[in-house]
């Protein structure tokens, strides 16, 4: 799988959310992903965020466009959209 783009956010803060939101949204979109699919997206990676840092001590995050789809890894597990 030839990895297109790839970016890593840090997960720390409740501000680090909104990053996370946008960010994904903005290489959903990139992927041409209908709008349903864009929120659907966004709305597990946002869940996924939130969690880390709600019952973690945070992360990162690791979005990869492959062309294929889009995976982020919130550092314990990886979720492939």
């Amino acid at each position: 799988m030839e990895v297109l783009k790839s970016e890593a956010l840090s997960v720390r803060t409740s501000e680090d959310l909104v990053t996370v939101r946008t960010s994904v949204r903005k290489m959903a979109a990139e992927l041409r992903f209908g709008i349903v699919d864009q929120t659907k997206i966004v709305t597990a990676a946002s869940e996924i965020a939130r969690n880390t840092t709600d019952y973690g001590r945070g992360g990162n995050l690791r979005e990869t466009d492959s062309r294929v789809g889009m995976a982020w890894d919130s550092g314990s597990a990886e979720r492939v959209v």
